[in-house]
């Protein structure tokens, strides 16, 4: 919120007179409601990041805690028998992907090259 903070700084400096005490009014009302309808950034317990995708830098949703999943844009706690299923899902996974590492990180070692020139990482 340290960002509403400066932006609310600004709005009084700019109509610090008596006079323009309406407009004051309608410039806070506007970031109150920007406030309300906005802010995907914060999303409930979740956060975006840029990642490269197909060559082409897109914002993404992440989870803070592991035991969460995104449901309809928030982050919800996975249930105990989900839980276990990921975890036994994750151990085939790593079984697999221990064959596959060397192309894996290949493919990272140039996509965070690509989102280097492009100013991401």
């Amino acid at each position: 919120m340290e960002w509403y903070d400066n932006i609310f700084n600004l709005i009084n400096e700019a109509t610090d007179c008596i006079d323009c005490l309406e407009k004051q009014l309608t410039l806070e009302q506007e970031c109150m409601d920007y406030l309300d309808n906005v802010d995907e950034n914060v999303v409930e317990g979740a956060i975006m990041k840029k990642v490269m995708r197909k060559g082409k830098a897109i914002r993404k949703k992440f989870c803070k805690l592991a035991t969460q999943k995104q449901l309809g844009g928030k982050c919800v706690a996975r249930g105990a028998k989900e839980r276990v299923k990921k975890s036994r899902s994750m151990r085939k996974a790593a079984k697999k992907k221990k064959g596959k590492m060397s192309r894996i990180s290949r493919k990272r070692k140039k996509s965070l090259k690509r989102g280097k020139r492009m100013g991401l990482y």
